[in-house]
């Protein structure tokens, strides 16, 4: 049903997993990506979407954890993006999921303080471990608790979009050791 609603369609699902696994069948294991877009309504649904991946699609390359853009549809319905700390421990629960069963994953849209203990799974962080020269980072904007923050060079900070509807009191400066997160973050898809 959640399917249907997000994507306007009726009683697709099975063809949709029907599809990926037939691509990852004609791609060959390691080759597919998938993409979540977290949001108000799948939210709480992190750890459950984990066990049905880690089920269905063990042999994928890696899932993408993605934070909700307001574009779109979701300008006119910014109920859609949950907050963060209320997404927080749903979130922190898919990751050890798939931690534990072995599938990779990467987050974008979430500042590192969001996401302890996984801070180099954040494509940011494995842009800069990998990618020489500047990263765009022009829709993700550092705030003042930022400044006090230890991963602020290998943090863009909160989306703009985020701020503008929720401010930054959410957020907390780490004291963590960058160096450490960034030699993860260089191995994680290798």
């Amino acid at each position: 049903k959640l399917f249907d609603l997000l994507t306007r369609t009726k009683n697709n699902f099975g063809k949709r997993v029907a599809a990926v696994k037939n691509l990852i069948s004609v791609a060959g294991a390691g080759k597919v990506r998938l993409t979540f877009v977290v949001n108000s309504l799948t939210a709480r649904y992190l750890p459950q979407y984990a066990r049905f991946i880690t089920a269905n699609f063990p042999e994928i390359l890696y899932i993408e954890v993605n934070m909700i853009k307001v574009l779109g549809h979701v300008e006119k319905r910014t109920w859609l993006v949950p907050r963060l700390a209320e997404l927080r421990p749903e979130l922190l629960k898919a990751f050890r999921i798939f931690d534990r069963s072995g599938v990779k994953f990467l987050t974008d849209g979430f500042p590192l303080c969001a996401t302890p203990g996984y801070e180099d799974r954040s494509i940011d962080t494995f842009k800069l471990a990998n990618v020489k020269g500047a990263l765009y980072l022009g829709e993700k904007k550092r705030c003042e608790t930022c400044d006090g923050c230890s991963l602020k060079k290998i943090c863009p900070g909160l989306r703009t979009d985020y701020l503008e509807l929720y401010g930054s009191a959410e957020l907390r400066a780490s004291k963590k050791d960058p160096r450490p997160i960034v030699k993860k973050a260089a191995n994680q898809l290798k």
